[in-house]
């Protein structure tokens, strides 16, 4: 009774300051001028020092009275370009999403007539091998590429506007892109417009862009600021200051992904109060406080749509061969003889396995190589030996073990299989889960964390294959299901179920 007690006087607390506003920031739109000295100004987010062992970071990046200076090295890094991306407190790169203007005054090198290149980079991913769109200028075009993160930037002629002598590298000028989404009759996005526009400083700016195009592929991500140098004459580039209108890609306020925000997650909220916890952190500034519970109470109790959601089977059908995927990508087909339970889920129906050879398998969905990932699901029955969910021909991700106790066989390098003391087997509903943050699992069942490495471990294999629900990963006798398997999830972050 006494921690309930204590759950009830966190409550009140947290609702009484609900109670008594705060200046939250209204996240999304900012400005920072830089030659105030600051790399920040009045928002929680600021700007990545982009430092790391690469050629395309190399070169000095510092604010000084005249602005932020960017100072590619000469020539390691002619070819390259170096940026500096808008991130949270905690270093997390802050996506944006729908209409969008990134706007700047600039003072490029330009002790030469050729001078250097300004580039802009949005609705980008730098997980996923720097994709995205680029706006550049220099002395001879203003510019659109895009990048699949694979082959590179692609240029295209008709995404090119020619200087004709019109750039004078010398005058300092200012730089925009905006980011129009247009939609169809029902309001769904069909293709976005890029358009961008350039001007001296003193000038108006052009009603017209002088470069628009439409292009569809790209419709959240990251944004960015870079230079780079054509010459050791031409190394320094100033950025006066940034403008960004836009709307950053609503926070993640279910913390255990059960696709709903309740109690649950208002008392995670209160556990990190006062401290720097960037799950909860929703307003990321670096410290869980009454900002963070007002973002909260605007989701309180509603069914909300969470951008890490990768794959979702909620298993409610009643009929078919298809196991649908709520995110629209990862349908699963059913093989063997499963059945469906609609009224005898733990969330509405159920998928019945028979234990023989039944299963759901599930195109590629997420290479843990490449990132942290969390996978859920709820389960009723089974036998030791059985397997919840395998990668196909690799490792079993959620099994029993001989004595039906809840362990992965997912092994990073240097790393075994993981096992828990908690038996699955007592004909209960059981919410499990594994989690990995890129160098620990942890095994969660009912909400609590039953086993977890101790030790760093390496990187996990390269894997392209898709999933099994209800078999072992070569579908071996003894491995397949026998029960119910209910709301799989899967995530591209670690959460606690």
């Amino acid at each position: 009774m006494k921690t309930q007690r204590t759950t009830r006087g966190w409550l009140s607390v947290a609702l009484c300051t609900l109670a008594l506003g705060s200046p939250a920031w209204a996240g999304g739109g900012f400005r920072d001028d830089f030659r105030d000295g600051s790399i920040q100004d009045g928002s929680p987010v600021t700007w990545a020092n982009s430092n790391r062992n690469n050629p395309g970071y190399l070169g000095s990046s510092l604010v000084t009275a005249e602005g932020l200076e960017f100072t590619p090295d000469w020539p390691a890094n002619k070819d390259y370009g170096m940026y500096r991306g808008v991130v949270d407190a905690y270093g997390r790169f802050v996506h944006y999403t729908g209409n969008l203007t990134i706007r700047t005054q600039v003072k490029i090198g330009a002790t030469t007539a050729h001078g250097s290149s300004v580039t802009l980079w949005f609705r980008g991913r730098s997980d996923h091998g720097n994709h995205g769109y680029l706006l550049g200028i220099n002395n001879m075009f203003l510019w659109f590429d895009r990048s699949d993160g694979l082959t590179g930037y692609s240029p295209m002629d008709t995404w090119h506007y020619p200087m004709n002598g019109s750039f004078d590298p010398k005058k300092e000028f200012i730089l925009q892109v905006d980011v129009i989404d247009l939609t169809d009759g029902a309001g769904h996005r069909t293709t976005s417009r890029l358009e961008a526009r350039w001007w001296v400083v003193g000038q108006e700016m052009p009603v017209q862009p002088q470069l628009a195009v439409h292009d569809a592929t790209y419709e959240v991500g990251e944004i960015a600021i870079g230079a780079t140098c054509d010459s050791e004459l031409n190394r320094t580039t100033i950025f006066r200051w940034v403008e960004v209108i836009g709307t950053e890609v609503e926070p993640i306020v279910d913390f255990n992904g059960n696709g709903t925000v309740d109690t649950d997650d208002l008392l995670r909220l209160i556990e990190s109060w006062g401290q720097a916890d960037p799950v909860v952190d929703l307003v990321p500034d670096g410290v869980v406080d009454r900002k963070d519970l007002e973002v909260m109470m605007k989701y309180w109790q509603q069914d909300v749509t969470d951008p890490s959601l990768l794959a979702h089977w909620a298993l409610d059908e009643t009929e078919g061969a298809i196991a649908s995927d709520r995110t629209g990508v990862y349908d699963a087909a059913l093989v063997g003889s499963p059945a469906w339970d609609p009224e005898g889920g733990r969330i509405g129906g159920a998928l019945q396995l028979d234990g023989l050879d039944d299963r759901a398998v599930t195109p590629f969905v997420v290479n843990p190589a490449e990132r942290p990932f969390s996978v859920l699901a709820w389960v009723k029955g089974g036998a030791p030996g059985q397997v919840i969910v395998a990668e196909q021909k690799s490792a079993n991700w959620l099994r029993l073990d001989a004595a039906g106790r809840l362990l992965t066989e997912f092994k990073p390098s240097r790393g075994a299989p993981l096992a828990s003391p908690v038996s699955l087997t007592d004909g209960q509903w059981h919410r499990i889960g594994l989690t990995w943050d890129g160098s620990h699992r942890t095994l969660f069942v009912d909400g609590i964390a039953v086993a977890g490495d101790a030790k760093v471990l390496g990187n996990p294999p390269v894997s392209t294959a898709g999933l099994y629900l209800g078999a072992g990963s070569t579908l071996t006798p003894g491995t397949f299901w026998s029960g119910r398997i209910d709301d799989v999830r899967i995530y591209n972050r670690v959460l606690k179920p």
